[in-house]
């Protein structure tokens, strides 16, 4: 068989296959469909079911994005849902069940609760958080809440005394994908109850990534030169998704660009510039201004540049023991001579972002960040990096050491 013929049997075979993955995925889709409310109270939402065949299936393995598995939790503030003293139904009786609505609808009116939807829809949770308050039942009793569509576990929520207002919070798992209603609440003694939301579990949504240019890098190359230009490091808490070079010349084509690298070759015979920087993304989450400055060295709580400045650039000199840490350590520091030691040799203190850290450049740099210098005050005789901005520098700095530094 040619190798032609083998491209075209290998594309078939990838044809069916993708067929197959659609054909699957419309077969799972119609195994879903809409039942017609079940009870009395039906307050409007969809309720899935899923085909026999489909529940005897077995079960795929466990993995991110599971409905019952990978959840995140979000408290609200704390809303009634129910309140069966607003209800035309009243207490619940002795023996009896009734189904609420935790979340997806416009307000919790019918059940007692609140005219608003507590900023749960539209949502699609696998468990919430309750408080569940018994109010002055006739008789001592329990109830027990569990998952519409479930058995009753037997199980205790909430136990009271006759007369008496008793509240308990709970974690109850609901229906994921949803069904008519959320939960059951069971009642051995005739009681009236509240229920307040206080969060929910769900899947977390997908979200998009966070993305910044580092600052730029630039280098002359002379004709008939080569280059591999080194672009800033990404700010702390991101990671570089892209390594971005740019030739000013049409005469100094990119060899390759990769890790933060940028290598040409100018076959021109004049000097041409090459620019370098990294798309750095990160998930939205906490802001990094939060975190401590890691150039806090003795940990007292601030950045110095008679203490930490002063340890920083005679451990760069190779100063050790007393001679290290003789008057330079902060009143309030929370660290050892020997803890300030190994905590100066866990930071990269390359501050000009050469690929190492000098005392002569880096910890001069350090100290000057420190006394606020800036401009030509901070980077003049104090970098192996001809040419490099204050900008640069302080985004190498925060880069290393949190995005604190030097606010």
């Amino acid at each position: 068989m040619s190798i032609k013929d083998q491209l075209q049997q290998t594309m078939a075979v990838s044809r069916l296959i993708g067929a197959a993955i659609i054909l699957t995925s419309c077969l799972t889709a119609t195994a879903i469909a809409a039942i017609q409310p079940g009870q009395p109270g039906f307050l409007g939402r969809e309720t899935p079911s899923v085909s026999a065949s489909a529940m005897d299936a077995p079960s795929a393995p466990k993995k991110f994005g599971d409905l019952n598995q990978d959840l995140a939790y979000t408290p609200i503030t704390p809303c009634r849902i129910v309140d069966t003293r607003n209800t035309a139904a009243g207490a619940i009786a002795a023996g009896a069940t009734r189904n609420f609505v935790a979340f997806g609808i416009s307000n919790f009116t019918s059940q007692g609760g609140s005219s608003s939807n507590c900023g749960t829809n539209p949502l699609a949770a696998t468990a919430v958080n309750l408080a569940v308050t018994a109010i002055t039942p006739a008789l001592g009793g329990s109830a027990t809440l569990y998952a519409f569509g479930t058995a009753n576990p037997g199980t205790t929520s909430i136990s009271y005394p006759a007369g008496a207002v008793v509240t308990n919070t709970m974690v109850i798992a609901v229906p994921n994908p949803i069904a008519s209603f959320d939960f059951a609440l069971a009642s051995t003694q005739s009681s009236h109850y509240t229920i307040d939301m206080l969060g929910y579990f769900a899947p977390p949504l997908p979200t998009a990534l966070q993305c910044l240019n580092s600052a730029e890098a630039n280098a002359t190359v002379a004709g008939g030169a080569t280059v591999d230009l080194t672009a800033p490091a990404c700010a702390a808490g991101y990671a570089e998704t892209a390594t971005q070079c740019v030739s000013a010349s049409f005469q100094m084509p990119l060899v390759s660009m990769s890790n933060g690298v940028c290598s040409v070759q100018n076959n021109g015979a004049t000097p041409a510039i090459l620019y370098a920087s990294r798309k750095c993304c990160r998930v939205p989450g906490r802001s990094l201004s939060a975190l401590p400055c890691t150039l806090d060295v003795d940990r007292n709580g601030a950045v110095s540049p008679v203490t930490d400045g002063l340890l920083v650039l005679r451990y760069l000199f190779g100063l050790r023991g007393a001679a290290l840490t003789t008057g330079a350590i902060g009143a309030a520091a929370t660290l050892t001579a020997d803890q300030i030691v190994g905590n100066i040799a866990a930071l990269d203190l390359d501050a000009d972002g050469d690929g190492a850290a000098r005392g002569t450049t880096d910890g001069l740099l350090i100290l000057r960040l420190m006394l606020g210098l800036n401009g030509a005050a901070l980077t003049t005789g104090a970098s192996a990096v001809a040419g490099i901005s204050d900008a640069t520098v302080l985004s190498n700095v925060r880069a290393r050491h949190g995005a604190s530094c030097f606010m």
